[in-house]
């Protein structure tokens, strides 16, 4: 039998109360506010004739709790083959553990804007999509976050004053501009003018006047574009133009140009009509599209020494575009680029003198230069990759940067002939999942969107690959059952025994629609939506009229050998002989599974297209529903652990016996909980990651509280207490990476 001592704060706290039975925790709610009574009076009274009456009191109250509780033992549930006794405490609970907290990688993320300060080539600014604004001032070898004011961290674009480095303005995804006034110490929203939220793409300050600024994008949910002007450093904005004036035709804008000689002169990049000039500082604009052949438009360039000279990169596949004569006349100067290239920006070396080197970052092609005004193009590295900027230190040639998709920011110090990845501090990846193998003792592995599966045996310290046979980096989930690893991809479930990853063919189902999946996927990955990996496009654009369908799953696990899978549409599945079976709730998101094996049940939760979410069980091939307790929120993931049923939802935390009839929340009243877990070798011990929130329970899950209050920013998704040390929890961003907390 074992006994359990309520844990307290102030003078106590009742813990479980819910699974002692309504009559027990009536009759210990009356004994320990009388207790507390008496413990308070005792503390401050100084007549010892009252002193003497409540120790009377006092030794009653512990001669008749145990009668107490005793009478209530018909609604006391056993737990873990014992009773949990509670007694009232006469001590103040401890404060929480000294909390400790760090950013542990793995490094790298999708990093949309690079920007060097014009007066210190050593400080690099970098804006990633999900973690915000990074600053280097050793030359992009280390970084640290620049956030504080920054509300939001999805980074589209970044420009430094080109007269003054402590001035910078970053664009965000859908909140408009923020500017910071002490090199990215800090920063404050200036948005003054500007009525909608909008996506923004380029900033641009004029070089000779830089208290105007110029931004473009489009508005958020929309896609129509804006180009927006201010003139007084961005305190105020006023519009310039709107893409929904492209006669019946709504379009946005990627890109705009200053003349670097002549502040009246603009150019801007139009998403499918071209490109665009104005001569009198954006009062109007005008298609400047004569021999250009895709009107993709991503990005121009103009060369400082022959202001004449301009570069156009465009998306659809014929690459660049050169004029002569200011956008006048257009000639496509391709050769060397890949076949069918996707150019994202161009850029040129503004600081050589002569003919300057030109730049064209691709869309998995990596970085391709010319060094005679795109006559001719060659690689210059990064095969492979996307590049959404390059930059080139001022005063220092030889430094280039590379900001990529997912693989962060890259760095040669010998123009191109080398590239190294040069992100120490910086992480913006998304982790979804992380998991142990009682085979791989000391290892922990996480999941991550678009590099695949890495491992650690130091704590988080550093982290490798383990991508051996893994055919898609794409990772959306990664769990672990019967000591086997499980990466759920778009294109196959790879299986790994903590080295090499053989595939398992996806579900295959007649008519599947992969909306449901892009969107599920989009939820847990910070990456810019306009380009969503070309393998979730495929599966959206290239569906059959008939025949049966690749169906990936976005949950896994496994009951007695069998493989359980659940999909985002097409219900639930189940693995044997070599293939996939539908089991049943066709038409739903199987968004969690968890295996039950006391009952021989695979707890699940299950949502239809109006998002409404539902706990169940399945069992013998039926399903049953056990969500009384649970209506009206919604369930991102359930857990079983022991005979304890466990549900991470947006409402907070709900606890449930698995023969009981109702779920009682536990705590996180109130939060958006994503991910929880409990240790393998303590149980009592657990942990969850929610929106902006860590939380930690140290008696089984009957109460939790703040794990650190340092993590309060991100969305942690994926949670694992270290099986080697309990004093380790692992909490995964959405946003930012890999947080460990050590418990003291």
């Amino acid at each position: 039998m074992r006994a359990g001592i309520c844990p307290c704060d102030a003078f106590l706290k009742q813990i479980q109360l819910a699974r002692c039975g309504p009559d027990g925790g009536i009759i210990r709610r009356r004994l320990n506010t009388l207790w507390k009574g008496v413990v308070f009076v005792l503390l401050m009274t100084k007549k010892p004739r009252i002193i003497k009456v409540l120790l009377f009191i006092t030794v009653f109250l512990l001669a008749a709790l145990p009668l107490a509780l005793a009478a209530a033992s018909m609604n006391t549930q056993e737990l873990e083959g014992g009773t949990v006794i509670y007694l009232p405490v006469l001590f103040k609970a401890p404060d929480p553990a000294t909390l400790q907290s760090m950013s542990v990688g793995p490094f790298g993320g999708t990093l949309t804007a690079l920007a060097v300060d014009p007066g210190n080539p050593s400080v690099v600014y970098a804006g990633a999509f999900g973690a915000g604004v990074f600053r280097s001032a050793d030359q992009g070898v280390s970084w640290t976050q620049r956030i504080n004011g920054l509300n939001n961290t999805y980074i589209q674009s970044l420009a430094v004053d080109p007269q003054n480095g402590n001035i910078l303005y970053a664009g965000t995804y859908t909140e408009g501009i923020y500017k910071s006034t002490n090199a990215g110490a800090s920063w404050f929203a200036s948005n003054g003018g500007v009525t909608d939220g909008i996506v923004v793409y380029d900033l641009e300050v004029d070089p000779q006047n830089p208290t105007t600024v110029y931004f473009v994008g489009r508005i958020k949910d929309t896609l129509i574009g804006v180009v927006y002007k201010s003139v007084n450093g961005g305190a105020d904005w006023n519009l310039l133009l709107r893409g929904d004036q492209f006669n019946r035709d709504v379009d946005y804008f990627y890109d705009i140009d200053v003349d670097p000689g002549n502040s009246s002169v603009l150019y801007l990049s139009a998403h499918e009509h071209g490109f665009y000039k104005s001569v009198d500082g954006g009062a109007s604009f005008r298609a400047i599209n004569n021999g250009v052949s895709d009107l993709s438009a991503r990005s121009t360039a103009i060369d400082s020494g022959n202001r004449a000279l301009l570069f156009g990169g465009v998306w659809h596949g014929e690459g660049v575009f050169r004029s002569a004569n200011g956008g006048a006349n257009w000639t496509a100067v391709s050769s060397g680029l890949p076949a069918g290239v996707k150019v994202y920006r161009v850029y040129l070396d503004q600081s050589a003198g002569g003919t300057k080197p030109l730049f064209a970052c691709t869309y998995e092609n990596g970085l391709y230069r010319s060094t005679n005004n795109g006559s001719s193009w060659a690689s210059a590295g990064l095969s492979g990759q996307f590049l959404y900027d390059f930059a080139i230190a001022p005063g220092s040639p030889q430094n280039w940067y590379a900001g990529l998709s997912f693989r962060g920011l890259y760095r040669s110090t010998n123009q191109g002939a080398n590239w190294n990845p040069s992100q120490k501090g910086l992480s913006s990846l998304s982790i979804n999942g992380f998991a142990s193998l009682e085979s791989q003792p000391g290892y922990i592995y996480a999941g991550v969107y678009g590099i695949g599966v890495v491992r650690s045996n130091d704590g988080g310290i550093s982290w490798q690959e383990v991508n051996t046979g893994l055919g898609s980096r794409l990772v959306t989930r990664l769990t672990s059952a019967e000591d086997n690893l499980y990466a759920l991809t778009p294109n196959a479930v790879y299986v790994s025994n903590g080295s090499s990853w053989t595939p398992l063919n996806n579900p295959q189902s007649e008519g599947y629609d992969p909306a449901w999946y892009v969107e599920t996927v989009m939820e847990g990955i910070s990456q810019p939506e306009d380009y969503t990996p070309q393998e979730l496009l495929a599966q959206w654009e290239n569906q059959p009229e008939a025949g049966l369908t690749n169906t990936p799953l976005i949950s896994l696990t496994a009951l007695g050998g069998t493989l359980y899978g659940g999909t985002a549409g097409a219900g639930l599945w189940k693995y044997s002989n070599g293939s996939w079976s539908q089991v049943g709730l066709n038409g739903y998101q199987v968004r969690s599974l968890s295996a039950d094996t006391l009952l021989g049940r695979v707890l699940l939760t299950a949502c239809d297209t109006s998002g409404n979410c539902t706990a169940r069980y399945l069992k013998n091939g039926a399903f049953t529903s056990i969500n009384q307790g649970l209506e009206g929120v919604n369930i991102n993931q359930v857990l079983v652990r022991g005979d304890d049923y466990f549900a991470a939802t947006s409402s907070g935390i709900y606890i449930r016996d698995n023969t009981g009839a109702l779920w009682i929340r536990a705590g996180a009243a109130g939060a958006n909980v994503l991910s929880i877990t409990f240790h393998p070798q303590n149980s009592a011990l657990m942990a969850a990651g929610g929106s902006g929130a860590t939380f930690w329970s140290g008696n089984s899950g009957a109460s939790w509280q703040i794990a650190t209050p340092v993590l309060n920013r991100w969305n942690y998704q994926s949670v694992m207490i270290d099986p080697a040390n309990s004093q380790r929890v692992y909490f995964g961003a959405r946003e930012a990476g890999a947080y460990r907390w050590d418990r003291q």
